[in-house]
């Protein structure tokens, strides 16, 4: 999937590169799914990781449908779905659902399991959007026709054909103009 550097490549050229799945820093339980750093781009010759992502996803999304049932089963009623139906097709679902709810001192005042759930699944769902950002931003480097715009920590519009990046230094490139 990801190729080793090009020493041959230019300045402006972007590479996707292999981050070595690099752990993360993030509080995220491990208990819910190893979170770790995949990929990275190579920009003017310095790695840059994309978002972190699941080390197994399949492993992450069996361990929360066991820890976090209850809420989830709660969620599920909400939406229409199955219980136990969590998956990587339909989890945009259930994060909708989750972040519509109401906070989860009101939902279930004094549950402190459920609130538990709540905050385990905010997070869960956080590092699935970061896959799919980093879905995106991948496939615009494959289409080579942007500028690149890396904002230190700060995540901007993919409309705008910003590619976003955690932990650099702002870059400015243009890949093959």
């Amino acid at each position: 999937m990801c190729a080793q550097p090009n020493p041959a490549a230019t300045k402006n050229e972007i590479q996707v590169v292999s981050a070595g799945n690099v752990p993360t820093s993030n509080y995220y339980d491990p208990k819910l799914g190893k979170i770790v750093y995949k990929t990275a781009l190579l920009v003017n010759g310095e790695k840059n990781y994309l978002f972190e992502t699941f080390a197994d996803p399949a492993a992450a999304f069996d361990a929360v449908k066991k820890r976090d049932a209850a809420y989830l089963s709660f969620l599920s009623k909400k939406i229409g779905e199955p219980e136990g139906s969590l998956s990587e097709q339909n989890w945009e679902k259930y994060s909708q659902a989750n972040g519509s709810s109401p906070e989860p001192a009101e939902q279930f005042m004094g549950d402190a399991k459920m609130t538990a759930q709540y905050g385990d699944l905010v997070s869960f769902f956080g590092v699935c959007e970061d896959e799919n950002l980093n879905r995106k931003i991948l496939k615009k480097v494959e289409q080579k026709n942007f500028w690149l715009k890396i904002p230190l920590v700060q995540r901007v519009s993919l409309k705008q054909l910003d590619i976003p990046m955690q932990n650099t230094k702002l870059y400015k490139a243009i890949v093959n103009a």
